[in-house]
């Protein structure tokens, strides 16, 4: 379950890029607020490891990943149900074609969990205050703490990517279809 990157080109290193968080949520379908209980990560999914591909011409490997997770949050006891378990399925598609210098990375998540948040964590191990996302016409930096201050969330925009860097290694993650992220 764990991923690691190499850039066969540069040499850099990236040791366990992705996780996962599962946390409880008591807010609205707009809002999100942390509910009290145990947060999940990577380390508490089964997984499984399944080769895809591997011609001259493409690698591929899939990665899933399979939660049980309280069920839903109970909002007369003011807290997750228990014993009450659902399944959140997530899956990760690896593929490097010839001659690309990109990682391709597609995720399919079945969801049967309510009432909480789950979400990718891009972990490169590089320490920077700014990150970079672009938004219809334009590219903006956002610095580490920064965020709105009257919102719950320490959220940034973005349209279709988010770089981070320092001096000696950066990572640019294209993020069709998620319209936000978080800087942790």
């Amino acid at each position: 379950g764990t991923v690691n990157l190499a850039d066969l080109i540069s040499g850099r290193q990236y040791s366990d890029i992705i996780d996962f968080e599962e946390v409880g949520d008591k807010g609205t379908s707009y809002l999100f607020d942390q509910a009290q209980g145990p947060i999940f990560s990577r380390k508490d999914m089964r997984v499984e490891v399944t080769p895809l591909d591997s011609s001259s011409l493409s690698q591929a490997v899939r990665i899933d990943y399979m939660l049980e997770a309280p069920a839903y949050y109970d909002y007369i006891l003011n807290k997750r149900c228990d014993p009450l378990k659902a399944d959140c399925f997530v899956s990760l598609e690896f593929r490097l074609q010839k001659g690309s210098r990109y990682l391709q990375i597609s995720y399919t998540v079945k969801n049967e969990v309510k009432d909480h948040r789950l979400r990718i964590l891009i972990c490169p191990d590089i320490v920077s205050k700014i990150t970079s996302a672009d938004i219809p016409f334009d590219i903006i930096r956002n610095e580490y703490g920064k965020e709105c201050c009257v919102t719950k969330s320490r959220v940034h925009p973005n349209t279709s990517f988010i770089t981070i860097e320092d001096e000696n290694k950066s990572i640019a993650v294209f993020t069709e279809g998620a319209m936000e992220y978080e800087h942790l």
